[in-house]
């Protein structure tokens, strides 16, 4: 489980200032990462929904919407890959969030590969590119695109190499490709990126 801890703690130190709702709310998320780390997407997606009405009432809901979305996104993904539902199915589902900021996984910041990693995009320079899979490997979920807001210098992806990086931005578009093995097109925009440890 320590990946997906990993790729989906942002949520976890979000406080709301109803304390009943963070302890319904944690322990929810908990199993929610739990069905992820297994693969049930099913119960992933279900489990995303109720989170999502649930922080829908509560104050200062932002942060946590914004992992919601992605989560809901990567459980469809799982679903349409496993043929569970269609491609129309799952893009009905998330297309919803176009014009929403998410909060991104954090993956691995590498030149050298792209697959559940970051790395800088081979056409536009000032974007950074993500292919996102399962956790074994063998299913790719989504292609993520994100323009960042500020322009990025080489001096500072040198030194973002072999390290955890999350990011957030915008939304802009989503498609589905592929016929045999479907997976999302992502393209973000006013993109923002960090270290993990900030």
């Amino acid at each position: 489980m320590k990946k997906l801890v990993v790729i989906f703690v942002l949520l976890i130190t979000i406080k709301v200032s109803a304390q009943d709702t963070t302890d319904v709310f944690v322990s929810t998320y908990k199993i929610l990462l739990e069905n992820l780390q297994n693969e049930n997407w099913k119960m992933a997606d279900s489990l995303t929904d109720i989170l999502l009405a649930k922080v829908d009432k509560a104050e200062s809901t932002n942060l946590y919407n914004e992992v919601l979305y992605y989560i809901s996104i990567f459980s469809n993904a799982g679903l349409m890959n496993q043929q569970i539902i269609t491609k129309e199915q799952a893009l009905n589902k998330v297309k919803k969030y176009v014009g929403c900021r998410l909060i991104l996984p954090a993956h691995l910041f590498s030149s050298n590969t792209s697959l559940n990693c970051t790395k800088i995009d081979d056409i536009n320079q000032n974007t950074l590119f993500s292919s996102v899979s399962n956790l074994n490997g063998t299913q790719i979920f989504s292609f993520e695109y994100v323009k960042m807001k500020d322009s990025l210098d080489e001096s500072k992806l040198k030194q973002l190499e072999g390290k955890y990086v999350k990011m957030r931005g915008i939304l802009k578009a989503i498609t589905v490709e592929g016929s045999m093995l479907p997976r999302f097109k992502m393209y973000f925009e006013d993109g923002e990126m960090k270290l993990m440890e900030e």
